[in-house]
């Protein structure tokens, strides 16, 4: 066997840990992603949708 072609130790080590941490890190990135959101975030946005419907449903019946 030639040993220039031979990797060392620290060198397969790097092999595995670099894709085994871009793994964790993109699977992590994407639990964060889906997980739903708090109970004041969606309480926010709901609150602020409504009275948007509120108004686009009087208008469709004033246009009606």
């Amino acid at each position: 066997m030639n040993p220039n072609t031979v990797l060392a130790g620290w060198q397969l080590a790097l092999m595995i840990i670099v894709p085994l941490a871009s793994l964790t890190v993109w699977l992590a990135a994407i639990f964060l992603a889906a997980r739903p959101s708090s109970g004041r975030a969606r309480e926010a946005s709901t609150t602020i949708d409504l009275p948007a419907r509120d108004v686009r449903e009087g208008q469709d019946k004033l246009a009606a």
